[in-house]
């Protein structure tokens, strides 16, 4: 059994990627938790909210993108803006479509109560 040959190799296991907590309880959370439409902690069961931090630096960069693109592309004027505004939309789309493929830092916290009243009657 010492042969090389003779030796099985096993695939490894595949272990589901941590992508973030549960604010409340403090489990773990993987990536395919995250993409679900209504995300919830599989430990306490409490609705949470994602968010891309500094999503405003995502913005700023797309359109300064959008800007350099119309640019090299000779419009000019109005029409520079214009464009400017459809390119760098396009580039702000592909990075919210594509944010968990980048692993962009996301933010997680818990779907605030909005009600006026309490829904259980005492």
């Amino acid at each position: 059994m010492n042969d090389p040959s003779e030796q099985r190799h096993e695939a490894p296991a595949i272990l589901p990627s941590i992508r973030g907590r549960c604010p409340k309880c403090d489990a773990p959370l993987t990536a395919d938790e995250l993409h679900a439409m209504t995300t919830v902690c599989p430990g306490c069961k409490t609705e949470l909210q994602i968010f891309l931090k500094a999503n405003w630096a995502y913005t700023v960069a797309s359109l300064t993108i959008g800007v350099v693109v119309a640019y090299l592309r000779g419009h000019e004027s109005i029409v520079l803006g214009i464009w400017a505004l459809f390119y760098g939309m396009v580039v702000l789309l592909l990075i919210k479509v594509y944010r968990w493929e980048l692993h962009l830092p996301i933010k997680i916290v818990e779907v605030p109560n909005c009600s006026f009243w309490p829904t259980t009657k005492p």
